[in-house]
Formats: structure tokens, C-alpha cells, sequence
């Protein structure tokens, strides 16, 4: 006879997808962010104090040795920095990969973004400043459930946190890069305020992953909870099911 195999066992849709736990992609993902929230608040105070040093004047003799010491810790710490925002985007985006895949292998239909370009539109130049707005948006929107064999999954509302987290994201950008534009003007009011834009950036980078790691942690527990509450699929109500034959 024919039995079927209940969640959470794999479900293996027509392409050869299968179901893959998404906390081992999410945990990770979520101390990343926090790690990098606490480093961006840490670090908030060395704007101000980057501007100063670039004051005219401010180097002399007397402290010109401290100075480079304090510039070379700066370009340790932020080679150390550099290092742990690669990792954290490396494990979103191997988080976001997965949510995709399993919401696709839960039967969720009318999805716009594929696995594959959930990733590439991050990379995409102009694009990537509002196209992952729209992908996280989607998976939290599916992630909610929906009708078997419908998209009613389209009209749930997105979560004021996803919109949060976008400003944040790129306030934070447009923050840092004016901050570093400034003082190429060589005009000491504008050193100045470029050490309080680069605070701000910080502040903002600090409120984005907080964002980005509650999104992940919700996301994730909406997809899961929805796996285990999959009922034994058919192939009338779920039409990527996996059966195996039993012996009698």
C-alpha cells in the first residue's frame, strides 16, 4: 500500500526541492545582526572623534605617535568589521535562499522572486537600494499562510517592522556616505558635521539590525509553524508530496 509521509519529514516538490529546517540558517543570521548592533553602537562616538583628528591643527609633535596609533587601531578594527558584515550578509542571504525554497515547497503559488534572484537583486546596482524591500516583504507575507490553490497570501498586511528595517537600512547608507563626502571639501564646519552624519549612520546601521534579526526570528517561526501545521498532504491539497511504498 501507498502510506504518506506526515511533516516534518521532507516534501520534495516536481523539481527535485526539498523542505530544509530554516532554524540552522536563522540562528546564525540573528547573532550576526545582533553582533553587528552592538559594534555599530560601540562604535557610534568614533565619528566625532575621526572629525576632530581631521581638524587643522590637530596633530603636533607631541601627539602625532598617538594619533597613528589610534589611526592604525581604527583600520584593525575596521578590516575586523569589514570581515563580520560579510559573514552576516553571506548568512541572510543563505537565510532568505531557504525561506524562499520552503515556502514554494509548502505549496505557497504566485510567488514573484525566485529563490535564485532573491539573491542576485541585492547585487544588482540601484536596484538593490528597493527590489529586497519587496522580497523580504513577500516572504513575510507568505509566510502568513494561505488558501490551498489560492494567493490569498497577497493580501496580508506587511509588518511595520519590514518598514523600519528598509529606512534604517538606507538612511543608514545615504548617512554614511555624505559623511564621508564632507570632508573632501577640506572646510572645517563641514569636518564637523560629517562626524555627526557618521553618528547617525551608525545609530541607524544599529536600529537596521535590530530589524533585520526580529524580521528573521518572526519570519522563520511563521514558516515553521505553518510546516508542522501542514496537514498529510494529497495530491488535491498539497501538490508537492513525497510518498514511499510500504511493504504490506
Amino acid at each position: 500500500m501507498t502510506d504518506q509521509l506526515p511533516q516534518p519529514l521532507s516534501y520534495h516538490t516536481p523539481l527535485g526541492h526539498s523542505y530544509l529546517p530554516l532554524p540552522p540558517r536563522a540562528k546564525p543570521t540573528v547573532i550576526l545582526l545582533w553582533v553587528m548592533m552592538g559594534i555599530s553602537l560601540a562604535t557610534a562616538p568614533l565619528g566625532l572623534v575621526a572629525s576632530n583628528i581631521q581638524q587643522p591643527g590637530t596633530v603636533t609633535p607631541a601627539n602625532s605617535s598617538q594619533l597613528l596609533a589610534f589611526g592604525l587601531a581604527m583600520i584593525a578594527f575596521g578590516c575586523f568589521t569589514l570581515a563580520l558584515y560579510i559573514a552576516t550578509a553571506v548568512f541572510f542571504l543563505m537565510w532568505t535562499y531557504r525561506a524562499n525554497n520552503n515556502l514554494r515547497v509548502l505549496g505557497t503559488l504566485g510567488m514573484q522572486f525566485t529563490p535564485t534572484w532573491s539573491i542576485i537583486w541585492w547585487f544588482i546596482p540601484f536596484a538593490n537600494w528597493v527590489v529586497p524591500f519587496f522580497i523580504l516583504r513577500e516572504l513575510y507575507a507568505a509566510s502568513g499562510g494561505t488558501a490551498p490553490g489560492q494567493v490569498t497570501w497577497r493580501n496580508n498586511p506587511t509588518s511595520p517592522l519590514l518598514i523600519i528595517w528598509w529606512l534604517t537600512w538606507v538612511g543608514a547608507a545615504l548617512l554614511s556616505i555624505v559623511g564621508s563626502v564632507l570632508p573632501m571639501f577640506q572646510d572645517p564646519n563641514l569636518t564637523t558635521i560629517s562626524g555627526w552624519f557618521n553618528l547617525g549612520s551608525n545609530l541607524a546601521s544599529a536600529g537596521g539590525a535590530v530589524c533585520a534579526a526580529l524580521l528573521v526570528g518572526k519570519i522563520t517561526e511563521r514558516i515553521e509553524n505553518r510546516a508542522l501545521a501542514q496537514p498529510v498532504a494529497t495530491p488535491s491539497t498539497f501538490p508537492t508530496t513525497l510518498t514511499v511504498q510500504a511493504n504490506p
